[in-house]
């Protein structure tokens, strides 16, 4: 048998209702512009039966998931390429705020090598194949080297860095000074 415009009418309202439908849902919602109720629990009961309803909603339901899915893949592939390409430009960005430091000799600030990294970072999650950024994402914290943690600089202020550079500078030029025999290394305690 046929399937009528009505009950065809009510398969797809019957497939709107979601993953929570039921016939007798549908038996009180579906109205007709006039307000009164379309059809009766007995008559979706038949063109369910007749028509394959529950066989032909679930095909609906997994159609709908593939084109989400699909959907999803094309929304993170676009994200992946623009981010791709804001990657790129914040490096040439950088760069040229590094060799601007570099010519003014005032390359005691970490913000444009910071910067670098960050874009370096983010070009190339940007451009792995996307099980690569999932495995990337598990990845744990990097843990401690002689008590000491790699910090996380993405919320540093300005002044922070500048302190942050300053000590390193410091441990750098007592390093330097240690490898020509100047001075003896220190030795932590405790």
């Amino acid at each position: 048998m046929k399937e009528t415009p009505k009950a065809a009418q009510a398969f797809l309202q019957y497939c709107l209702l979601g993953h929570d439908r039921s016939l007798a849902k549908l038996a009180v919602t579906w109205k007709l512009p006039n307000g009164k109720l379309a059809a009766n629990l007995r008559q979706l009961e038949t063109w369910s039966a007749q028509h394959s309803w529950q066989l032909r909603v679930t095909e609906y339901d997994k159609d709908r998931i593939e084109k989400q899915r699909i959907n999803q893949e094309d929304a993170i592939r676009l994200m992946n390429e623009r981010h791709a390409i804001i990657g790129a430009t914040q490096q040439e960005r950088a760069i040229e705020q590094i060799e601007d430091l570099i010519a003014a000799k005032k390359f005691g600030s970490q913000a444009a090598v910071q910067l670098l990294k960050l874009a370096t970072d983010l070009e190339r999650l940007a451009r792995m194949p996307e099980k690569a950024q999932a495995k990337q994402d598990e990845q744990q914290p990097v843990e401690p080297q002689h008590g000491l943690y790699i910090a996380n600089y993405d919320y540093a202020t300005q002044e922070e860095l500048d302190t942050i550079q300053h000590i390193q500078d410091a441990i750098n030029k007592r390093k330097e000074e240690s490898e020509q025999g100047k001075i003896v290394p220190m030795r932590r305690t405790g």
